[in-house]
C-alpha cells in the first residue's frame, strides 16, 4: 500500500490546531465586544474543520448573541422601546464572560429606560456596563442625561468631563454644556426649590410630593447595584434632597430662606414657575453643523435616539446607508 504523501499527515494534524486557535481568537473578540468579526473568523476556520465540537459551539452562541443585539437594536430605531428594553435583558443572560458586548447591551438598555423616562434605571445600567468597560463613553453620555433629568447636575459635569478627558476632541462640542452643569450644581446647592424642581410659590402639599418623587429616585439602596461610585452619587444627593425638604416643609425655616434669597437677589422665577428659567436640556438642540454633528447632546431625531448619536454598538460602529444602526 503506496504510503500518503510527504507532509500530509502533519497538515491534516495541523487543522485543529488552527480551529483551536480560531475559537481562542473569537473568543477574546467577544470579550471584546466585536462578536461580527469572531463570527466571521469561526465561520472561516470551520470551513476546514466542521466537526470540530467546541468550534462549533461556541459558533452558534456568537450568531445568537449578534443576532439578539441587532434585533433589539432594530426593535428600537422602529420604536418599539419597550420589546428593545425586554431582547437586550434576553440577550445578557447569553454569554457572562463577552464583558465588553455586555457592556454595549447595559447601555443600549440604559438608552431605552432613558426613552422611557426611567431615569435612576439609566444610571443603574449605565454604572454596571462603566463596571465592565470604565472608559465606555456611551455609557457616560446617557448616564449624563439621567443626572441632568433628576437634576444632579454636578454628576452631570463629572460625567461629561470624563467623556472630554477620555476623547479630547468632544472638548469643543460639550466644553459648554460642561460650564452650564456646572453653574446648575453651584446654583441648585445653594437653591432648594431647583433642587427638588419647584417654583418659589409651590404649596406645601407640592414640596412634600417632589420630595417623595424625588427621594425615591435618588436614595442610595437604588445604587447599591450600580458600583460604589453611583451609591455614593446617591447618598450625596439624598442628603442635599432630606436637607431642602426639611427647610422648605417647616414655616419658619421656608420664610427665613427666602427672605436670605431675595436679599442676595437670587429668588427671581424663570418661566414656568421655575427658579431662574431651569432649563435641563442647556443649549441641547441649538447647535448646527460639524460641532452637531460630533456632540452626542444634539438633538437629532434619525438618530434612533432623541439626544445622541452613538446610541448603539461599539465606538467604531458607523450608521448604514438608512441611518439606522448596524451594530
Amino acid at each position: 500500500q503506496a504510503l500518503p504523501p510527504s507532509g500530509c499527515a502533519a497538515s491534516n494534524a495541523q487543522v485543529p490546531s488552527r480551529v483551536t486557535l480560531a475559537v481562542l481568537h473569537a473568543r477574546a473578540l467577544c470579550g471584546l465586544g466585536v462578536v461580527d468579526e469572531a463570527r466571521r473568523e469561526l465561520e472561516q476556520a470551520l470551513r476546514q474543520h466542521e466537526t470540530h465540537a467546541e468550534g462549533s459551539k461556541l459558533l452558534k452562541l456568537v450568531r445568537l448573541m449578534e443576532a439578539s443585539k441587532q434585533e433589539a437594536n432594530m426593535l428600537f430605531n422602529r420604536g418599539s422601546v419597550s420589546k428593545a428594553h425586554d431582547k437586550y435583558s434576553e440577550a445578557l443572560k447569553l454569554c457572562e464572560w463577552a464583558v465588553s458586548f455586555n457592556a454595549q447591551l447595559l447601555s443600549n438598555r440604559g438608552a431605552c429606560h432613558l426613552k422611557l423616562g426611567n431615569y435612576t434605571a439609566v444610571i443603574q445600567d449605565c454604572s454596571q456596563a462603566l463596571d465592565l468597560s470604565p472608559k465606555y463613553i456611551k455609557a457616560l453620555l446617557h448616564r449624563a442625561r439621567a443626572y441632568l433629568q433628576l437634576n444632579s447636575f454636578g454628576d452631570a459635569a463629572t460625567d461629561l468631563e470624563r467623556v472630554v478627558e477620555l476623547d479630547p476632541s468632544q472638548a469643543p462640542s460639550l466644553s459648554r454644556d460642561i460650564s452650564q452643569a456646572r453653574s446648575k450644581a453651584d446654583k441648585a446647592g445653594q437653591d432648594y426649590y431647583a433642587l427638588l424642581g419647584l417654583g418659589e410659590d409651590a404649596t406645601e402639599s407640592e414640596i412634600k410630593k417632589a420630595y417623595r418623587k424625588m427621594a425615591l429616585q435618588h436614595h442610595p439602596d437604588k445604587q447599591s447595584a450600580s458600583g460604589a461610585e453611583a451609591e455614593a452619587r446617591a447618598e450625596r444627593h439624598f442628603k442635599l434632597l432630606t436637607e431642602a425638604y426639611s427647610t422648605l416643609s417647616d414655616a419658619s425655616k421656608r420664610r427665613e430662606y427666602d427672605n436670605k434669597r431675595f436679599s442676595s437677589g437670587s429668588g427671581r422665577s424663570g418661566p414656568s414657575g421655575r427658579p431662574g428659567g431651569f432649563d435641563r436640556d442647556f443649549t441641547y438642540g441649538q447647535r448646527r453643523g460639524a460641532a452637531a454633528a460630533r456632540n452626542p447632546f444634539a438633538r437629532n431625531e434619525s438618530d434612533g435616539f432623541g439626544g445622541f448619536g452613538s446610541a448603539f454598538g461599539s465606538d467604531a460602529r458607523r450608521r448604514g446607508a438608512g441611518g439606522k444602526w448596524q451594530g
